[in-house]
Formats: C-alpha cells, structure tokens, sequence
C-alpha cells in the first residue's frame, strides 16, 4: 500500500445514454470527494472538465476518476478504442479487463495525469444496486420513462449512482487502513480487491 502523500485526487462519475451504445450521450455527472457534482450534457464537455482539473493538480499530482464498469462501457463515451489502447494500461493477463487507464495531458498550462478506474475491480462480482442497498442509501435501480428533455428525476438517478460510488469508496478506503491498523486514511488503496488483500497479508503476516 502507497503512503498518502496528498498527490491524488478523485471523481466518481456516471454516464446516462440512448440504449447500450456508450457513443450515444444523453448527459453525465462528475461528483468529488466531498459529494459536490456537475451534470454535463455533452461527451467532450465532461472530458475536458476531468482533463482540465489534473492539468490544475500539476505533475506530480493524479486525478484518479472512478466509474461503476465504466471501463468496458462508459469511457467509450468520451473516447475510441483505439485512443484507450493507446494509454499505458493495468489489465487482466490476458487483457480482456481493464483495471486502469493512464492518461497523460499535456497543455499549454501544463501536464496532467488521469487514471481511469474501474469500480467493480474493488468490488467485484457486485451491482452498484447491491452495494447503494449495502451502503444503506435508497438506490434506484430504475427510473420512468426516457424523455428528450432529461427531467429532474433522470439527473438525480445519475448523481444517486456517482453518490453509491463515492461512499463506497471511501469505506472500502477506510476499511483497508482499519485493517493495517490506521484510524486515519495513511495509505491509498491498491487497484483490486485481491491486491489489496496481498498487501494487507504482507503488511500483518
């Protein structure tokens, strides 16, 4: 396990779309730590606001954004194919997963990095409706009819799932620094469940 030495930041976000296709964007919502959102209604709008805050963060700082299977959906809204296998990636041996995805920025304001998560290799196995029901929220898994004009209730559907996710985050967080005997959040969590129960083994063995 890292030490936290304050250079990463993170995003939640989740994407609503016009059936399975990720290329068709109806709207997204970016959320932070702190459960603040942003609700985008344009594909490249929503990368460019992710791109713009790591080129704020610096160099020597990333934005690590997490979204629920986003790795084999949602990402492919904002980007192709062949852009993501373009990008230093952390994959399954036989790569048919992506676990994270590098993206480095460069800017006339500077240089940014991005890593892009993917929630389900910390929760494996498990619906984000499963895990808003765990967290103890009310979760919806569904919403009323599809509407051109993204009513209220859509938007609050989409913030709802960024919220599941930023909470279970930050248990999961907690819960790995618990178990290696930290009250506070000292180390980042690694980038799978099993690799994190690797080092917590290594760290109390």
């Amino acid at each position: 396990l890292k030490p936290n030495d304050g250079s990463r930041r993170f995003l939640f976000y989740d994407i609503e779309t016009d059936g399975l296709d990720a290329t068709k964007f109806l709207f997204g919502v970016v959320m932070d730590m702190e459960g603040n959102h942003q609700t985008f209604y344009s594909a490249a709008d929503m990368r460019r606001r992710i791109e713009n805050e790591a080129v704020w963060l610096g160099e020597n700082s990333e934005l690590h954004v997490y979204g629920h299977n986003s790795n084999r959906y949602d990402i492919f809204s904002m980007f192709t194919a062949p852009e993501l296998l373009n990008m230093n990636i952390i994959g399954t041996n036989d790569m048919t997963r992506i676990i994270a995805a590098q993206q480095t920025i460069v800017h006339p304001m500077g240089t940014g990095t991005v890593w892009w998560c993917d929630n389900t290799s910390l929760h494996p196995n498990c619906r984000l409706s499963e895990l808003g029901e765990a967290l103890g929220g009310t979760y919806r898994a569904t919403f009323g009819n599809e509407s051109s004009d993204w009513p209220e209730e859509h938007i609050a559907y989409c913030v709802n799932d960024c919220e599941v996710l930023r909470l279970a985050f930050l248990q999961f967080w907690d819960t790995i620094n618990e178990l290696v005997g930290s009250s506070t959040r000292t180390y980042y969590p690694a980038w799978t469940s099993s690799s994190n129960a690797w080092r917590y083994w290594c760290m109390t063995a």
